[in-house]
């Protein structure tokens, strides 16, 4: 199903003359079939677009409704507008947030975790032979003047040069960050080019069924004949809820990144770093014997959870 939806014709900008504010003409296009396809069945794709025609008919229902009641001629115009209030309130926008929060969430959190796994270079903190070769190349860095330094990396097709440059913060290299960040950027885009275009084609089709569910909501709002600061103390307190709870629901703790923990504990203090591993087995020792067994065996300088 295409979007064949007037209120969805894909217009980049207003075409409300009442209020320039109101988004009747709403851009959110029609849906790319030839981009936003996948090489089975059941893909995230074909859910996507499941999302999209709920959002582009979601109103419909409470269209419908008005209209029979209208057709019925038994309820004043207040009577009306106290049955639809009472639909959109318990049915249409609980169905419509709930769809939004629990069928989008888990994309943006997908989409936010491939761009985080994407990393400039493997690099192996256990290479102690190329840790020495990575420290010679800063000293090289940092003895030069901080112009031919940013120059030397960004010019370097020497990969050991990149590396040695980006695997340890910023003050330990003398190089600005925005040409740190510049180098992390071109090393991603070149190692994760076709993963980057696929992420792309699918972030652009979460937009668009965001952007559809925008504009079911204000059609829903439209039907109700209230303005936004209305329509928004009535309904937002519902969205809300049913935000937070979807969003119980589906978290899970991000995973840890063994090698930034390693790069960032490098750069500590020889004391502070020691400091790092008594607590460790500290926290070790509470976990397999108890809290209790922990004081014990460290004494006044235990640190517990709390």
């Amino acid at each position: 199903m295409n979007n064949q939806n007037p209120r969805f014709t894909g217009k980049s900008r207003s075409t409300a003359k009442a209020h320039p504010a109101d988004e009747r003409g709403m851009h959110i296009g029609y849906w790319d079939n030839s981009r936003w396809v996948d090489s089975g069945q059941n893909g995230p794709f074909a859910k996507l677009k499941t999302l999209y025609n709920g959002a582009i008919t979601a109103s419909q229902p409470i269209k419908d409704r008005k209209t029979e009641l209208k057709r019925g001629g038994e309820l004043t115009d207040s009577g009306i507008a106290k049955i639809i209030r009472q639909s959109v309130i318990e049915e249409a926008i609980p169905a419509l947030r709930k769809d939004r929060a629990e069928g989008l969430t888990k994309f943006r959190r997908e989409i936010e975790q491939r761009r985080a796994a994407m990393k400039p270079f493997e690099h192996d903190p256990t290479d102690l032979v190329g840790e020495l070769r990575r420290q010679e190349v800063r000293t090289w860095l940092r003895s030069l003047p901080p112009e031919e330094r940013t120059t030397a990396v960004r010019r370097s097709s020497d990969p050991m040069i990149k590396e040695a440059a980006l695997s340890v913060p910023v003050e330990l290299t003398g190089l600005p960050q925005s040409a740190r960040d510049d180098l992390t950027r071109e090393l991603i885009e070149a190692r994760y080019g076709e993963e980057i275009e696929a992420i792309d084609f699918l972030e652009e089709a979460v937009k668009a069924v965001e952007n559809a569910f925008d504009a079911a909501r204000e059609e829903i709002r439209e039907e109700m004949g209230l303005v936004r600061h209305e329509f928004d103390a009535l309904v937002k307190p519902i969205e809300d809820k049913i935000d937070r709870d979807a969003h119980l629901a589906s978290f899970v703790p991000p995973p840890i990144d063994v090698d930034t923990i390693a790069t960032q504990i490098k750069s500590l203090k020889f004391n502070e770093r020691h400091r790092l591993i008594d607590l460790a087995l500290e926290r070790q020792v509470a976990d397999e014997m108890g809290e209790d067994a922990a004081r014990n065996i460290y004494g006044s300088k235990y640190v517990g959870k709390d």
